[in-house]
């Protein structure tokens, strides 16, 4: 993502506001058409949102194969495929977080870089509303796109796992929450970024905070946990933003593989993305951009 292509993208979207008393008049919903806007605008967003789209359905249907050739259909429950099949359609997710990561850090950080968030300010001088609409349309969007993903995925891995024989219960409300949850992970993660590059501003740290806190952090606390063998170290762990996004989106009724229900994960990465976004528009509040 060049800095021409955010300059351009940001002055494209400051035109379509009225050019006298914009900074008095222009309303929380001109914010949200003018960070639209400049979304679609760029490159990037395409490309990145494709690849996460890719990642979801293609990494979703080599783990369908696996779980198929595992002859799993014939001896398998009900619970056990309608387990496995969920873990198909959004074990790519998993993957496909950190290139929405990486895009929602890079869309507040390439206008801090050009400078052309000083335009973006300049239409709407209470910053908490204009960073606020562009971490909303974000997170939106993404949420789209997770939908889109996880639904090509979830149709493919019906076919593979029910042509090996597998009987996942299409009915079960928590197969649909798990698929739906798998979605929202992948759009608070983004807002995650997004907030981190609102912190930080700088578009190489923010990235390397994203994927340390993402996937770093999480090996770390793994091995702190293997040689210290404290148990408070391994309950931490459920609550990382890596393990609550995989929590979301997992279909586990019985509450085996994590000590949270997915509704409780989904407010613990929402906390972790509240947090950082809260912090980044207190930052803006009080710094020069």
């Amino acid at each position: 993502m060049s800095g021409v292509e955010i300059g351009t993208s940001t002055e494209r979207a400051a035109s379509t506001a009225p050019r006298s008393g914009v900074a008095a008049r222009l309303t929380f919903g001109g914010l949200l058409h003018a960070e639209w806007i400049k979304l679609w605008t760029l490159r990037s967003t395409y490309w990145c949102f494709l690849i996460a789209v890719a990642l979801t359905v293609g990494f979703g249907f080599l783990v369908a194969v696996a779980i198929s050739s595992t002859g799993l259909g014939d001896t398998g429950s009900r619970p056990g495929a309608t387990s496995a099949l969920a873990q198909a359609a959004t074990g790519g997710t998993s993957i496909a977080e950190l290139v929405v990561a990486v895009l929602g850090a890079l869309i507040v950080t390439g206008e801090y870089g050009t400078g052309m968030i000083r335009t973006t300010f300049l239409a709407a001088p209470r910053r908490f509303d204009a960073l606020g609409a562009k971490a909303l349309v974000f997170v939106l969007v993404a949420f789209g796109v997770g939908i889109v993903a996880v639904a090509i995925s979830t149709g493919i891995a019906i076919a593979v796992v029910t042509g090996a024989g597998l009987h996942p219960d299409l009915g079960e409300p928590g197969l649909w929450g798990a698929l739906l949850g798998g979605a929202g992970a992948l759009a608070l993660v983004g807002l995650l970024a997004v907030g981190i590059g609102m912190l930080v501003r700088n578009s190489a740290f923010a990235i390397t905070l994203s994927v340390g806190i993402l996937f770093v952090l999480p090996i770390i606390m793994s091995i702190l946990s293997g040689v210290t063998q404290a148990h408070w170290v391994t309950d931490l762990i459920a609550y990382l933003p890596s393990q609550a996004a995989s929590t979301m989106s997992s279909y586990d009724p019985h509450g085996l593989t994590s000590s949270l229900d997915p509704w409780q994960a989904a407010l613990v990465l929402g906390l972790w993305a509240g947090v950082f976004v809260g912090l980044g528009v207190l930052a803006a509040e009080r710094r020069d951009a």
